[in-house]
């Protein structure tokens, strides 16, 4: 099992809890689904693309744009612990 692997398991955590969240405040599914494909829609593009050419591991373990990067999974657990204490 390669990092990219091991990272994607991890980042499925503050994904799903942003996810979740908005699915709670908004009472529907919708919201959650568009914003996940959105999300897929956009890292597949920038990456598959060619927009991204991210030189060395460092780079990619911190900025890969599929929500296994360090820097986009920190994004979304600050996300959803905001979404988390707004609610509460």
């Amino acid at each position: 099992m390669g990092w990219f692997t091991v990272l994607a398991f991890i980042g499925i955590f503050p994904t799903a809890l942003v996810l979740g969240e908005l699915r709670l405040k908004t009472d529907s599914l919708w919201p959650a689904w568009l914003a996940h494909n959105i999300a897929n829609l956009l890292s597949a593009r920038l990456a598959l693309g060619g927009f991204i050419h991210l030189q060395n591991l460092a780079a990619e373990v911190l900025f890969a744009p599929d929500g296994g990067g360090l820097v986009i999974m920190a994004l979304f657990v600050l996300l959803g612990f905001c979404m988390l204490r707004q609610r509460k």
